[in-house]
């Protein structure tokens, strides 16, 4: 877990102003594979084992955009009902400026598909934004000013970690079922070596990051009966060029976790 944020605060000043002094290291476009095993469940989950992995690439740069797809397939196996395995394939798109976010989703239980999310997603010159649904049905919602997708949610975590800070929040929005955004807590350890297995690493610093997630109301305000206890969690290792490694999905009843055994960075185009 990550150290206190009591601790965090006392970190040299000078660590802080020479991060800030350092030129911004480029998003890197790559492709990562991460094996997924089951770190702790509760008995209510019924989950006795789990094992899976997730395939991802992000491509782009920030001339037009990011395009990322992901696959994600978990194999569970449960006290009473035996197998079941999960393949969750999700793709999206965002502008380079953060503006537009595209989405699509399709999830699958033993084969079967069982939900299917397509949406559409700006920011409007006011800061607010909305979402369009074409799938599982047509509608639209609307997004709090100041909501960030998430490369742009990304990059300020970079930011701020570059910067020294020990945490913020934002309002952020990565293709939510329900077309809300999500106030998002961020806490960003002390910076450590590169993992020493991939040379693409090499020389990048990195940091422990946790994300807690907590629901809005309808007008975009944290709902207070569920404030202090988040949706989910993500604890992971950030490198400042935006590679994740060793990443702990946290749920109210159990905990994958992730650890990164592929890497490649990939080209990014050139802006014209």
């Amino acid at each position: 877990m990550l150290r206190p944020l009591l601790l965090l605060l006392t970190l040299p000043f000078f660590a802080a102003v020479s991060a800030a002094a350092q030129p911004p290291v480029p998003m890197a476009a790559h492709e990562a594979v991460y094996e997924l095993t089951l770190q702790k469940a509760t008995r209510r989950s019924g989950i006795v084992a789990a094992r899976g992995r997730i395939v991802m690439a992000l491509r782009g740069g920030a001339c037009e955009g990011w395009s990322q797809t992901s696959r994600m397939m978990v194999r569970y196996v449960f006290r009473r009902r035996g197998l079941r395995v999960t393949d969750a394939r999700n793709t999206s798109w965002e502008a380079a400026d953060g503006r537009a976010f595209s989405y699509a989703s399709s999830n699958y239980v033993n084969g079967r598909k069982t939900r299917q999310t397509r949406l559409q997603a700006v920011i409007g010159a006011d800061g607010a934004g909305s979402v369009r649904f074409s799938r599982p049905k047509m509608r639209t919602t609307s997004l709090p000013r100041g909501v960030l997708f998430p490369q742009a949610a990304m990059k300020r975590i970079i930011g701020q970690a570059r910067q020294g800070k020990a945490g913020f929040r934002y309002l952020g929005y990565e293709g939510f079922e329900d077309g809300r955004a999500r106030l998002i807590a961020v806490v960003i350890g002390k910076p450590r070596p590169a993992d020493a297995r991939f040379a693409a690493l090499k020389g990048l610093r990195a940091w422990p990051v946790s994300l807690a997630y907590y629901p809005l109301d309808g007008a975009g305000e944290p709902q207070e009966k569920d404030f202090g206890l988040p949706e989910y969690e993500m604890v992971f290792i950030l490198y400042e060029n935006g590679v994740v490694s060793d990443v702990d999905f946290i749920y109210r009843d159990m905990t994958l976790s992730g650890h990164l055994s592929s890497l490649k960075i990939l080209p990014r185009p050139s802006c014209r």
